[in-house]
């Protein structure tokens, strides 16, 4: 019997609310997107010149959005503007939609009349723009904001090729006033020795920012810091352009695939000329012929390592050139040579050297004034400009000052504050951080390490992997072991099923054929080949590193817990647990391999802990799965890496999703969803009852279709639970506040990043709510899918969802959440937190002890005007009328100031009283600043 029996032929789905339901007048507002871009409001208008509205399939429209771009788009990809609203995470679709609910107020004709920019330039103008945009909101609501009835309009692009230079102010200006007297500008007014020394007249300070050969206009009588970025049409989450665009994104998606990745800075010979004149294109251990590496290998040699560099010790030491501060960044650069280092000084991240010639040439920075090249930015603009490095194949570090100029003046040990390396982060270790932009890519970015060794008892070619691939960005580890045929079958169809940004390996140890996959089929992938036993750890070594730093508990010292998939394997080998079975050495040993690599990210703590270990088994090794009783034996069809890449399943050709399966099958409301629904469509159900039970969920979906559309709304409202979930966990972690550098780092702009992890806790809150509520409006329908009655249920009925209330109902109730959310800090509420409860208890206490020692004094005395006086260290002084005391004046009063007709006395109860009272407000505070992690913490073990 034929399996195509059982498939109804169904006509070509189209994209909901296409051409056919979507009215395309001139100025209707609808949903658009492009390639490569998010579905971004605009308004149907005619083209300027020819005056057309269609062409062939497409419709012609403008964007809103600052500035606003016109383009053309196809009909199938319009939606109604009713048909959906932006993410969470999606600011600047925010933006556009909030102007775009404004303009649906107005009448057709007073919306084209008001909104439309017929002076815009078009796709030839639009790759250069001269404009310098200033980041100024009250600038911007002058110059590109609507007011009353007048027409928006912006100004002529010229066609001459310009770099996009965008001006941006630090939050306060006011610091930078003094650049018109040339003098130098310090973060803070009590600022450590080691900035005098970096802003001497042979290096000027980082942070004086006044560009070398660049006009600097005066803004309200004084010169403000400039600092240029590159265009921002160029940005996917800007908005979007012109098709052109996207061809050019693909052509260099193309392009990059010839190049090598990237390893090292640029040599000098390639940077422009005008680069020549700074301090590190004169040194000769920098030159073509004379780099080193740590090892002293010259880079011609075979074993060199480009990760490192030698930097000699006269000039670290002796060099005139190098002040304490430089030295730091030499130090640094010598360890990670290949990484572009944002170095913090004060509220600014640094660039210098070769470090600055990147920040030049791939963010439109300008170099600022001094001998040695160095530019830099904002603190809060890190996301922005390393996340075009990291989208660009660069590492980045980020070296945070740990220590304040105070602590460092208290220690006495130098000129120079601390600094630590509190994250590198590359293509294949993004984790969405605070400090990091959070994106809006469904597809997973995979860091895969592998390890290949001959099978001595198989027949020639035959190969055993394992292999281990992470998603950082969800903290979740697939570990596998597996025979493989001399064409490396089941290897192709992992790195199809599972693509790697970045890939890990041994050091001379690949055969010819895996050489040849990764020089094609993972061309585009970064490559990092560690070195054997140090970095690429076997598979003892991993598990006694494991044994020893105790990834999976929050304390170091708690019992060891092992992950069940790591405990089944252990069970296996020895009962020390320090050994693995031969079946499964080879992947813990690519584990091995991921830990040092995440380890020297900083980030290995954060994603081992979470303790989401999954075992992979290639989808045609039926040997492995009976012996784990797979209960998925036989249920999907075998789709192998070459049918995956020749059909374009998944990605096409240029690595993307334009014209693949994928893109035309996933309707999906949610980010995670699209994930899982990646992994469907590379393993396809192919038994008859399980085909059915789907399709019947979808008959019952397509009966109640009311239903369906309300939940689809509601799940469209959701956030990456994933990723939010990940970050919940790494921000409740008491080890990694306590150990990682991060817990030390001194932010100038910390009430934003906490206000930013209040918003991702109160988004975690407000998503799992939304998902009980689809539950509950499903429940209250009749269902016939067995499918969809299985997911509605809850817990305690049986298998099912989670019953969340009841945590729900904790966390509404612990804090107050809008003032939360305003302030950036969390004030619990009773019950919350144990310590800061037990604090605020003693407090009480002894504020009632003392307002009965007064009652008491009173009554001795015989005088009610008694009061306490007084606050901070001279608090709680009793204030006694003078007439109180001529008879006599008790022996314990002891007095401490006086005013006319009063005098004020200590006693010893008093005394014992307030140094009661300062240990619990201390014990307060402290529970108090670690509220925030702990409401985290809670809400990660529910």
């Amino acid at each position: 019997m034929s399996l195509l029996k059982y498939f109804k032929p169904t006509p070509k789905k189209t994209t909901p609310k296409s051409e056919d339901s979507v009215k395309l007048a001139i100025g209707e507002i609808v949903w658009t997107k492009l390639s490569d871009f998010p579905w971004w409001p605009c308004f149907v208008c005619k083209e300027p010149g020819s005056e057309k509205l269609f062409d062939e399939n497409s419709v012609h429209v403008q964007f809103f959005g600052d500035p606003p771009t016109r383009d053309w788009v196809l009909k199938r990809n319009v939606k109604q503007f009713s048909s959906m609203k932006p993410h969470e995470n999606e600011e600047d679709v925010k933006a556009a939609f909030k102007e775009a609910c404004e303009a649906e107020k107005l009448s057709k004709e007073k919306r084209i009349e008001q909104y439309y920019a017929d002076d815009l330039s078009e796709s030839d103008d639009q790759e250069t723009n001269n404009n310098d945009v200033k980041e100024d909101e009250e600038d911007d609501d002058k110059e590109n904001t609507t007011k009353g009835g007048q027409k928006r309009s912006l100004s002529s692009k010229p066609k001459s090729r310009k770099r996009i230079k965008l001006c941006i102010e630090s939050e306060s200006d006011e610091e930078f006033d003094d650049e018109t007297k040339d003098e130098t500008f310090k973060p803070e007014e009590k600022a450590s020795s080691e900035e005098e020394e970096m802003q001497s007249d042979d290096s000027v300070s980082s942070t004086e920012k006044k560009p070398k050969s660049v006009s600097t206009p005066k803004v309200n009588g004084s010169i403000k810091r400039k600092i240029s970025t590159p265009n921002n049409n160029s940005f996917k989450d800007q908005t979007p352009n012109k098709k052109l665009n996207a061809s050019i994104s693909r052509a260099q998606s193309t392009l990059s695939k010839f190049s090598s990745p990237v390893q090292a800075p640029p040599s000098p010979s390639v940077m422009d000329s005008e680069c020549t004149q700074y301090t590190h294109n004169r040194l000769e251990f920098l030159k073509d012929g004379k780099r080193k590496d740590k090892q002293g290998r010259l880079h011609t040699d075979s074993e060199y390592d480009s990760r490192t560099l030698l930097v000699p010790d006269w000039f670290l030491n002796d060099s005139k050139e190098v002040t304490p501060g430089l030295k730091q960044w030499w130090i640094l650069k010598s360890k990670m040579y290949d990484t572009v280092i944002f170095f913090k000084v004060g509220k600014f991240y640094e660039f210098y050297h070769m470090d600055a010639d990147v920040g030049v040439k791939e963010l439109g920075l300008l170099y600022m004034k001094g001998k040695f090249a160095h530019c830099g930015f904002p603190e809060v603009a890190f996301e922005r400009y390393s996340d075009i490095l990291i989208q660009r194949g660069y590492k980045v570090a980020r070296i945070e000052q740990t220590e304040t100029p105070q602590a460092l003046a208290a220690r006495g040990g130098g000129k120079v504050v601390k600094r630590e390396v509190c994250a590198i982060i590359t293509k294949g270790t993004r984790t969405y951080g605070i400090m990091e932009a959070k994106g809006d890519e469904s597809s997973a970015a995979y860091l895969l390490a592998f390890v290949e060794k001959p099978c001595p008892d198989g027949q020639i070619g035959e190969s055993e992997f394992g292999v281990c691939f992470v998603d950082t960005s969800i903290g979740k580890f697939y570990l596998g072991q597996f025979v493989d045929d001399r064409q490396c079958s089941r290897f192709l169809t992992m790195i199809s099923q599972f693509p790697p940004v970045q890939v890990l390996y041994e050091k001379k140890g690949l055969s010819p054929k895996i050489s040849s996959i990764l020089n094609n089929e993972l061309l585009a992938s970064i490559k990092e080949p560690l070195n054997p036993g140090s970095e690429f750890w076997d598979s003892a070594k991993t598990l006694k590193t494991f044994h020893k730093e105790n990834y999976f508990a929050d304390r170091k010292d708690d019992q060891v817990h092992w992950p069940p998939l790591l405990k089944e394997v252990l069970e296996e080998g020895d009962k020390v647990g320090l050994e693995a079975p031969i079946s499964f050495q080879l992947a813990i040993s690519a584990l091995g391999a991921c830990t040092w690599y995440l380890k020297k990210c900083c980030i290995e703590q954060e994603l081992l802990s979470m303790c989401q270990f999954q075992k992979y088994i290639p989808p045609d090794d039926v040997t492995q799965k009976k012996k784990v009783q797979d209960n998925t034996l036989g249920q999907h069809m075998i789709l192998d890496g070459i049918t995956l890449t020749n059909l374009d399943i998944i990605q096409n050709a240029d690595g993307g999703t334009e014209g693949t399966l994928l893109e035309l099958l996933s309707f999906c409301a949610t980010i995670f969803g699209k994930r899982y629904f990646t992994q469907w469509l590379c393993m396809p159900l192919c038994q008859k009852k399980l085909i059915d039970a789907r399709l019947d969920a979808v008959e019952d979906l397509m009966n109640n279709n009311s239903v369906f559309n309300d939940c689809r709304s509601i799940m469209k409202q959701l956030p990456d639970l994933d990723r939010v979930l990940r970050r919940i966990h790494a921000m409740g972690s008491l080890r990694r506040s306590q150990d990682h550098p991060e817990g030390r780092a001194v932010y100038f702009n910390i009430d934003v990043f906490n206000k930013k992890k209040i918003a991702d806790l109160l988004s975690a809150i407000e998503g799992f709510q939304k998902v009980l509520n689809i539950i509950e409006l499903a429940r209250k329908h009749d269902f016939k899918s067995k499918l969809i009655n299985n997911l509605v249920q809850l817990e305690d009925e049986g298998l099912g969802f989670p019953d969340l209330k009841p945590m729900l109902h904790f966390f509404k109730m612990a804090f107050d959440h809008r003032k939360a959310r305003e302030t950036g800090t969390i004030h619990p509420k009773p019950g919350v937190d144990n310590d800061y409860d037990a604090a605020q208890c003693d407090i009480e206490l002894i504020n009632d002890k003392l307002n009965n020692y007064l009652k008491t004094q009173r009554k001795r005395l015989g005088y009610t005007n008694i009061h306490y006086w007084g606050n901070g260290k001279n608090r709680f002084q009793l204030e006694v009328p003078e007439d109180a005391l001529r008879k006599s004046t008790p022996e314990e009063y002891h007095l401490k100031s006086q005013k006319k007709g009063y005098k004020r006395f200590y006693t010893d109860f008093i005394v014992k009283m307030i140094e009661q009272l300062t240990k619990a407000e201390e014990r307060r505070d402290n529970a108090l600043n670690d509220t925030l992690r702990s409401i985290f913490n809670k809400f990660d073990q529910q």
